[in-house]
């Protein structure tokens, strides 16, 4: 796969152009409107203030994997963010991806190629064999690559679904004949990789998935499932603020996703607290995001101004808010620092993505801070002490040793002029 990004808004099949070009949604024009995307996507706000759409019904069903897609605005991401920016949201083209995204591992691990069919047929790996809560747990993931771990767990879960069966269905919201996720992206993909690796062999083909249909995806619902767990990541609970933050200040404002170059654009409108202040849904949105304070929920919209190199490190690499603020906003002077020192923490915790190649030289700024005071250092150190001492020595020394010695520091200097 080409390592140029798929562009969304030349693609014909965007997924918004998808969903628009079906009898039952709204047309073409009107899909281009942010309340429109919310509507489609979300469901409308006008029967509850905080947008949580009513279950009113929901059918089981067996659908087909390539009509589902993945909620492009879903703060929980699977596929990590160096890699999924090389995805054009197409389902049809995930084959490509996981090829890709096997590339990328094999030069992470150095050249050494990531089994993938091992682990659909069911070879135990280092993680698969620990218990999920035990202690040792962080330890072992940190011996993987963000990639690697990535894939692997999806790999795992396919291996699962493969020997046991798919036991709880996904959560998917019908606008049309497609379908947007609302929970379960990471079984969606466990299919799409048991099709690309295994849909040749055998009876069963992968193609289709159980779901549950619901009328709508509920953002504040996905939140309480979202928060609920304690893995969610610094971005991802900011992701999931700026989306409730959106839906209480009324989401037909806002533009949507796919008119972003990047998304954490899209989530810094509302990075503005004065305008898009929280005053009058404070309690709600502490409820959902599963926090105890309104500094909280300042610290993580802090989060929303953060250069996107920057977003996309803490993504990939889990960091949590106050890592953050320690390491990065607290010592940073501008823009350009915030990024030198996330891209040095990156590189220190054995981040390899290519993406970092633009921002290595950043670390230079390191050496060249250093430099005049070590410079200084020596300097003052020759001046006050270091020639007066070898002054010192040579008259200790005999004739000759005295005249060879200084021969010897003649050629030196005139080496170094």
């Amino acid at each position: 796969m080409s390592r140029r990004r798929k562009d969304r808004g030349d693609n014909p099949e965007n997924i918004f152009d998808e969903l628009s070009n079906t009898n039952a949604g709204p047309s073409k024009d009107s899909m281009g409107s942010a309340s429109a995307f919310a509507n489609a996507a979300y469901g409308s706000r006008d029967d509850n203030p905080f947008g949580a759409v009513q279950r009113s019904s929901y059918r089981a069903s067996q659908l087909p994997i390539d009509e589902i897609y993945p909620d492009p605005a879903q703060p929980r991401r699977v596929i990590p963010s160096s890699l999924r920016q090389y995805w054009n949201g197409q389902p049809q083209n995930l084959p490509d991806l996981f090829a890709y995204w096997l590339e990328e591992i094999r030069l992470e691990r150095g050249g050494q190629t990531l089994d993938i069919d091992a682990i659909l047929e069911g070879e135990p790996t280092e993680f698969s064999q620990l218990d999920p809560d035990s202690n040792e747990l962080p330890a072992i993931e940190k011996r993987f690559g963000v990639r690697e771990l990535a894939m692997i767990k999806i790999a795992e879960l396919a291996a699962s679904i493969r020997r046991d069966g798919l036991t709880n269905p996904i959560t998917v919201a019908q606008h049309g004949r497609l379908y947007v996720i609302e929970t379960g992206e990471r079984r969606w993909l466990a299919y799409h990789m048991l099709r690309w690796r295994l849909g040749h062999m055998g009876d069963q083909d992968w193609a289709m998935i159980p779901a549950r249909v619901v009328d709508a995806v509920d953002i504040w619902r996905q939140a309480t499932e979202n928060n609920a767990r304690d893995d969610l990541n610094a971005v991802a609970r900011t992701r999931q603020l700026a989306l409730l933050l959106m839906d209480v200040h009324g989401i037909e404002q806002f533009r949507p996703l796919d008119m972003f170059e990047t998304e954490q654009r899209f989530y810094a409108q509302v990075s503005d607290g004065n305008r898009y202040s929280a005053r009058g849904h404070t309690q709600n949105l502490l409820n959902a995001m599963g926090l105890r304070s309104s500094t909280q929920l300042r610290q993580y919209r802090q989060l929303l101004r953060l250069p996107n190199i920057v977003w996309m490190l803490a993504d990939d690499l889990d960091w949590a808010q106050n890592f953050i603020a320690k390491n990065i906003l607290s010592k940073a002077k501008d823009e350009r620092d915030e990024i030198r020192l996330a891209v040095k923490l990156a590189k220190s915790q054995g981040y390899s993505v290519s993406a970092l190649t633009d921002y290595e030289h950043l670390l230079d700024d390191d050496a060249q801070t250093s430099q005049p005071k070590n410079q200084g250092t020596k300097f003052d150190h020759w001046r006050q002490k270091g020639l007066k001492a070898l002054k010192k020595d040579l008259a200790r020394m005999s004739v000759d040793d005295r005249h060879t010695l200084i021969a010897d520091i003649r050629a030196l200097l005139n080496e170094l002029e």
